[in-house]
């Protein structure tokens, strides 16, 4: 009876795995349709194996890099590898750039190969890039017909925009300002200041600060001057711009008061009602004041008041005249 109960199970599984297999195998096929029904890469197109893309600014220097991988580095003890620039259409022939660390095509001395021996690592290097060094360039390890990459090299033309400050700013004593000088291009372009005598001190202490703007905090007369401002992207030629920076005093709002009044009248006569003040005495004394009202005054600040009589100008001491000058009368307002 149990071996009767055992055969039964094992056809049961049989079936079950039977069963399973024709599902997977349908499956199998239902996705290998999906997959042939999908795009094909064109092989015939080594732009679809790019390894790398490199852009570089006209006039500066391109570097390609190759290296190839190997499970045994005496593999490379005997190979080399070889710089082959491919021809801009399908039916042209590439050109053979190098072969190891031998140049057979410089183009006016510009191109380079660097290979360290013993190494599957290969250098290229283009001295002042032209617009026609751009396009797709193949490395490949001799004697290995698929060991080889692509690298596509793009030349664009270099260029530099810049926005400033205008040439000309004003600050006042105690007061912030910032000089600013923006570019753009490619390659990014890098700004540093100095002033225009390049031994004398920024504000700041320095003599070279990098960076889009030059703020001069709490400034001082000594701070005016002329400060040069530089655009460098290290491919065209440096360009500079001149700002000349005046620092001056800072304008002081006040309003002035006249007042007179006579030795024997405590009544202060101001402003329009000193028509009627009482004329003056022969031989007695007669006061004349001049008050100046200001804003933001600064005790430390030194008062200078010149009287005149009939556009003379008069002395500070004499027989007659008596010129005081007090500053505790300057009040705020």
């Amino acid at each position: 009876m149990q071996m009767r109960y055992l055969f039964v199970l094992i056809v049961l599984l049989l079936l079950l795995n039977s069963c399973s297999a024709r599902k997977r195998r349908k499956r199998g096929e239902k996705n290998a349709g999906k997959r042939n029904s999908e795009k094909k890469v064109d092989v015939s197109n080594p732009a679809d194996y790019i390894w790398a893309k490199h852009t570089v600014a006209a006039g500066d220097t391109a570097v390609l890099h190759c290296s190839f991988d190997a499970m045994y580095p005496t593999y490379y003890a005997y190979k080399s590898i070889d710089w082959t620039k491919e021809p801009h259409e399908k039916s042209g022939k590439g050109k053979l750039l190098a072969t190891g660390d031998k140049m057979v095509y410089d183009n006016n001395n510009r191109y380079r190969v660097f290979t360290p021996s013993g190494t599957a690592l290969s250098v290229l290097i283009i001295r002042r890039a032209k617009k026609s060094d751009s396009g797709l360039f193949r490395c490949n390890l001799s004697d290995s017909g698929h060991r080889h990459k692509y690298l596509l090299l793009n030349v664009t033309d270099s260029s530099i925009e810049a926005q400033t400050s205008p040439d000309e700013v004003k600050g006042y004593v105690g007061e912030n300002v910032t000089l600013w000088c923006n570019a753009t291009g490619y390659p990014r372009p890098m700004i540093y200041w100095t002033r225009e005598n390049s031994h004398d001190k920024l504000p700041d202490g320095t003599y070279q600060h990098w960076g889009n703007s030059l703020q001069v905090s709490n400034t001082k007369k000594t701070d005016g001057g002329s400060y040069l401002c530089y655009v460098d992207n290290f491919v065209q030629p440096i360009m500079s711009y001149v700002f000349k920076l005046k620092i001056l005093n800072k304008e002081t709002k006040a309003k002035f008061e006249a007042e007179m009044f006579r030795y024997d009248s405590p009544k202060l006569y101001v402003g329009e009602n000193m028509k009627h003040a009482p004329p003056p005495v022969r031989g007695r004394a007669y006061i004349l004041v001049y008050k100046m009202y200001m804003e933001d005054y600064n005790p430390n600040m030194k008062i200078h008041m010149t009287w005149f009589k009939e556009n003379k100008k008069l002395k500070r001491y004499s027989k007659r005249f008596m010129i005081l000058v007090c500053n505790y009368l300057q009040v705020r307002f």
